[in-house]
């Protein structure tokens, strides 16, 4: 049976000041050791999984030991829907005449996601899932769980994002892992 090795929640209704100065805090403490080039790019979603993604590593510990073998599974209800519109309404608020690619790339689901494994050196799989499931968590588990019963497959980093808050675990195929939130 497959585990998590450890899951984070972290609350996203903060706004985008507060989790800056999160990310700041972090960089302060040491926990963040080297500066992410587009943070300050992301949307409050993008920037909450960046920050889950350090304090699940610092709570396990330890970065993925394989990193080719290391899939990054990002599961919502929405896709990039919340977004787009976000975005558009900024495009039509502000009187634009264009939008800018360098804003719109950060509203798709998986380019956050990209980032982080281009921060940590992740070479595996990236997948984006979006499910109506009422149990999201649970869902995102199951696909992890597939995805590490594969041989390419030695660990999935996971986020959900359901809601308010995001959801990060570490999945691994050792059994018995240990599961903390």
């Amino acid at each position: 049976m497959n585990n998590p090795v450890a899951c984070i929640t972290l609350d996203v209704q903060s706004d985008a000041e507060s989790l800056i100065r999160r990310y700041r805090s972090l960089r302060d403490d040491g926990t963040i050791r080297r500066p992410v080039k587009n943070f300050t790019r992301f949307d409050d979603t993008g920037k909450a999984i960046f920050l889950a993604a350090f304090e699940l590593f610092n709570h396990t510990g330890s970065l993925p030991r394989d990193p080719s073998a290391t899939a990054i599974l990002a599961v919502d209800r929405d896709g990039a829907l919340m977004n787009n519109t976000a975005y558009f309404e900024n495009y039509v608020q502000n009187g634009r005449t264009m939008g800018s690619p360098n804003d719109f790339i950060y509203t798709l689901p998986t380019s956050v996601c990209a980032e982080l494994g281009i921060y940590y050196g992740l070479r595996g799989q990236l997948l984006y899932m979006s499910s109506a499931e009422d149990d999201l968590y649970g869902f995102g588990v199951g696909q992890a769980r597939t995805l590490v019963s594969e041989p390419h497959h030695r660990a999935v980093l996971l986020f959900v994002n359901d809601s308010d808050t995001i959801q990060a675990a570490f999945i691994t195929p050792q059994f018995g892992a240990k599961h903390e939130s």
